[in-house]
């Protein structure tokens, strides 16, 4: 489906320009006026959310032309680890409790967080490019 399409290349590029660019704490103070949303915890946690329907969605109806189920495999992928991500970082800065994560999942979803931005924003732009092929 193209709506999906359009919806996945859309959000891979923008958790990607979240996790690569907007994602270093120390800046939050120091940024400007323009970037100010990309800070704002609502707009991460609608990103999130967006993005993991996404990718559930991506998953079922893959462009046409295309294996089901892995025709779209890595942006589907991307769109809801990176929608996971989110939603952790979210749920992490509101919660009350004190919670612990598995190390892997930490070590994938926290501390490389700017890697897997790197690898979404990839997948964003090859899937832009090259809508038919297999797994992209």
């Amino acid at each position: 489906m193209l709506q999906f399409y359009f919806l996945a290349v859309l959000l891979n590029f923008l958790t990607g320009m979240l996790f690569v660019f907007a994602d270093d704490k120390s800046k939050e103070e120091t940024y400007t006026e323009q970037a100010a949303f990309f800070y704002n915890k609502t707009f991460r946690l609608a990103i999130g959310i967006l993005a993991c329907i996404t990718g559930i969605f991506k998953i079922l109806s893959p462009i046409h032309g295309t294996a089901a189920v892995v025709g779209d495999l890595i942006p589907a992928l991307g769109a809801l680890s990176g929608g996971f991500c989110l939603l952790l970082d979210y749920y992490s800065q509101n919660t009350t409790m004190s919670f612990s994560t598995n190390p892997t999942i930490e070590k994938i979803f926290i501390t490389g967080r700017r890697y897997l931005g790197i690898g979404i924003l990839a997948s964003a732009l090859l899937h832009f490019l090259f809508p038919t092929v297999l797994f992209l």
